[in-house]
């Protein structure tokens, strides 16, 4: 600054007033005033890309990789049997626009996508998924394995080439899983469960069971008769099994025959073996047990009638019917006087066949 204040006076005493002073003089004391300081010394037009914030060198490439969005976060949602979905934030770079960089998407089995050399080969475990892109920041990964953990990452590219690459993130394909439409399937019995009790509903917002109702109601959880009559007329009997038939009047039934959710009509009671090991190998178990909010702590019914032969504590077979509570998970047929008599209120959850 002292030099370049020191030319300005020289400049000042030596030169002729503006008048008299020929143009190209003034010109070139401009020029060797302004190039003072500057790298390189005089010049009459700047050098290409030596302005260091634009991420080139005085050769004009750009050498400065873009950044991932929001810290390199890669997201994983709607994880089902065999699919789940990756999201991330678009990247950022000095020079291209975001509309122009480009993407590569990777899958593994292992953890080893954590490095831009490991992202450029296969093997491994390491599958191509999307190749180079422009201007996407999701992808939905199909033909997944049932239970297995999934690694994935996202490689980012300039128009110049540079790379840089998101954090890995991880998730595993789960045998039960919420379809986000009022439905949990699960994929160990080939089956998919109301997510709510009968009678709630379910709020999409939330992806709760609080549509209607308030928690002094349990949310409008219903309770439903097995049958009007404590006897067979509404189960099979015997051979191949005692489940509810159609005939008869019973709550249960005409409850889900009636049901239409998440797209599906082919709604039905769970028998005993079913709704047992629900609650056993799923809702008792904390991995799952979010997937049904508001449920009833109280006794479930099944669509098994009791066949076992009359004795002394269990006297009337046809009256009963096999319930399961959501609590205890104790299970019978019959205890005292009111458990599990077909014409006693009880709780419901259909289920329906397949994924």
């Amino acid at each position: 600054m002292k030099v370049k204040t020191i030319v300005l006076l020289v400049m000042l005493i030596f030169t002729p007033s503006c008048k008299k002073a020929p143009e190209k003089s003034l010109l070139y004391w401009k020029l060797f005033y302004d190039s003072l300081g500057t790298p390189g010394g005089l010049s009459l037009t700047p050098t290409e890309g030596s302005d260091t914030n634009t991420g080139t060198n005085n050769s004009g490439i750009d050498t400065i990789p873009p950044v991932p969005g929001n810290s390199g976060s890669l997201v994983i949602s709607e994880r089902k049997a065999t699919s789940m979905k990756l999201s991330w934030t678009v990247g950022a770079d000095n020079i291209t626009d975001p509309t122009n960089i480009e993407y590569k998407v990777v899958g593994s089995t292992s953890s080893n996508i954590g490095m831009i050399e490991e992202m450029e080969t296969t093997g491994s475990g390491r599958i191509l998924l999307v190749d180079w892109t422009k201007n996407i920041s999701q992808y939905a990964v199909l033909g997944l394995t049932v239970n297995i953990q999934y690694y994935f990452n996202i490689e980012i590219k300039d128009s110049a080439g540079n790379k840089a690459i998101y954090a890995t993130a991880n998730g595993l394909t789960p045998p039960v899983y919420d379809n986000m439409d009022g439905t949990i399937t699960d994929t160990n019995r080939n089956v998919t469960w109301m997510k709510c009790s009968a009678g709630q509903v379910w709020n999409q917002t939330n992806n709760d069971c609080t549509g209607i109702g308030n928690s002094g109601n349990n949310y409008s959880v219903g309770y439903f008769q097995y049958c009007a009559t404590a006897s067979h007329s509404c189960n099979n009997t015997g051979s191949p099994n005692w489940d509810l038939n159609g005939n008869g009047t019973s709550g249960l039934w005409t409850y889900c025959d009636n049901l239409e959710l998440g797209g599906r009509t082919n709604w039905r009671v769970p028998n005993h073996s079913e709704l047992l090991g629900m609650y056993a190998d799923v809702y008792s178990q904390s991995t799952y047990q979010f997937l049904f909010p508001q449920t009833g702590l109280a006794f479930y019914w099944t669509a098994s009638a009791d066949s076992t032969t009359p004795y002394f504590l269990h006297p009337n077979p046809e009256q009963r019917a096999w319930i399961i509570h959501f609590q205890t998970g104790i299970n019978y047929a019959y205890i005292g006087n009111s458990d599990g008599l077909k014409t006693n209120n009880a709780l419901l959850r259909c289920v329906t066949n397949g994924l």
